[in-house]
């Protein structure tokens, strides 16, 4: 399964690098959330490295060293999963647009919500009233309060996992400053 993963990754970021921002685009028209470090299952020994990993996600050392658990997740509605139409739901339930399995993460532990401006969607992050607590950034959010969300920010989810939001022309950027 970890190979699997790795081979996922790896072709991502081929993909992202031997496109043009137009192809990018075409294939990834959401936001993205980058999953540094892994992401647990029930019973795993999971991980405080997450910090230190994304710090190398960052700085541009990690481009062939990405953890095999690495995920990107579309910030997109799954049909027919949540009720919530205005809504992108990141938790533990597997009804949630965003499925994290991990005892980090509460069932409906954080949210996307976003406004309609003229110049595209601008993206807020909301804290669920987990019982891990949401941070953006370094400040933890208060529950049921919207913070908005630029590309580049890290997310933190309970102690350990960390996402990273990207628009695509962000992560676009931010693929193709790594080594080939």
């Amino acid at each position: 399964m970890e190979d699997q993963e790795l081979e996922r990754m790896k072709h991502f970021i081929e993909t992202a690098q031997s496109a043009s921002l137009e192809e990018f685009r075409a294939l990834y028209p959401a936001p993205l959330l980058v999953a540094i470090g892994g992401i647990a299952t029930e019973g795993d020994d999971f991980l405080t490295r997450s910090m230190a990993n994304i710090r190398l996600f960052e700085s541009g050392e990690a481009a062939d060293t990405f953890d095999p658990n690495t995920r990107v997740f579309p910030v997109v509605k799954r049909p027919g999963q949540n009720p919530y139409s205005k809504m992108i739901i990141i938790g533990r339930s597997a009804a949630s647009d965003i499925y994290i399995n991990s005892s980090e993460v509460s069932k409906m532990h954080a949210y996307f919500t976003w406004m309609d401006l003229p110049e595209g969607k601008q993206f807020q992050i909301v804290d669920g009233g987990s019982r891990n607590g949401t941070w953006l950034k370094v400040k933890k959010l208060q529950a049921h309060v919207p913070q908005p969300i630029e590309s580049g920010q890290v997310i933190r989810l309970g102690a350990s996992i960390s996402l990273a939001f990207y628009s695509p022309e962000g992560l676009y950027a931010r693929l193709h400053s790594l080594p080939h």
